[in-house]
């Protein structure tokens, strides 16, 4: 069967493309008879336009609901997910990574699919359907419960451990080991001025400085991080994209996944989800549960 091509807004989802793209898949054996399609805000995703999409079938038996991912109709979201070919890289995870570590919650993708590129000023024809995972209540402005962090911590060890130092490598996968990390040193530089113009006040005196000194630099940083075991690492381990079910964590939006030290998700995640007193009493212990999780799955690491 034909791909059938995505929907470019949330308004043109319909049970006639689910049940093409759901077919086209083949990881379903079902016939979609209707849907029900309910928006989720802009908070529920940046870089992409989200919906839930209540699913009945003529035949066949699927998922009550599943989760619909448009790229983003924003311009500035657009410009910002194009820079860092966010739409490919979330298709390339799924299609090529998440098959590959069962051990590792990620949802279950029932079809991927469209371009991921497009002519200036449009929406890429692109669209992910994905498992509707149940989550916990969170409030991320309160941070991470003792037993959410070391949850975290524990799902992010499995899936580094999979792909630690891996020869494997994928051309659509930026990371340490390519100059300027993919591309993001010139991301830096023009971003940056707007970025001090704009918000300078708002940090300490240092930082802007440094920032200013540091991107030129980036390259050959990455150079010197290069040599140290890498990883495929999210890039943006923080509570807005972990989902908790009691003991379960489903990682979610892999828009950013480049290869890199573990290091980098876990104190992005330390560093954001913990309150500054949790963060105090918690951080050896975590730190202690990464590397005994990667121990594990025969991943040594020196703490050093």
């Amino acid at each position: 069967m034909t791909e059938p091509h995505p929907p470019t807004t949330v308004e043109e989802i319909s049970a006639v493309w689910l049940d093409r793209a759901l077919r086209h898949s083949g990881i379903l054996a079902v016939e979609v008879e209707a849907i029900e399609v309910t928006p989720l805000g802009p908070a529920a995703g940046f870089l992409g336009d989200l919906a839930r999409v209540g699913v009945t079938y003529r035949s066949g038996s699927g998922p009550s609901t599943v989760i619909v991912k448009l790229p983003t109709t924003d311009p500035g979201g657009r410009r910002v997910g194009e820079m860092l070919r966010a739409w490919s890289r979330e298709i390339a995870f799924y299609r090529d990574l998440a098959p590959q570590a069962p051990d590792v919650d990620v949802p279950l993708c029932f079809h991927h699919g469209g371009t991921p590129t497009a002519p200036q000023g449009r929406p890429a024809p692109w669209v992910l359907v994905l498992e509707d995972c149940h989550s916990d209540p969170i409030d991320v402005a309160v941070g991470a419960t003792d037993g959410q962090a070391f949850g975290a911590v524990e799902a992010l060890a499995r899936f580094h451990a999979a792909w630690w130092q891996s020869s494997r490598t994928f051309d659509w996968m930026p990371g340490f080991d390519t100059t300027g990390v993919g591309g993001l040193q010139p991301a830096w530089l023009d971003a940056i001025p707007t970025f001090l113009r704009r918000y300078g006040h708002l940090i300490p005196d240092p930082t802007g400085t440094w920032l200013e000194r540091f991107a030129p630099r980036l390259s050959a940083w990455s150079d010197r991080v290069a040599l140290q075991p890498l990883t495929v690492v999210h890039a943006d381990f923080r509570l807005d994209n972990l989902l908790f079910d009691g003991n379960r964590v489903t990682i979610i939006d892999w828009q950013t996944a480049l290869r890199g030290p573990g290091a980098m998700d876990l104190t992005s995640f330390i560093a954001t989800g913990l309150t500054a007193d949790n963060r105090r009493r918690l951080e050896s212990d975590l730190i202690d549960r990464y590397v005994l999780t990667l121990a594990g799955r025969g991943v040594v690491v020196d703490r050093t």
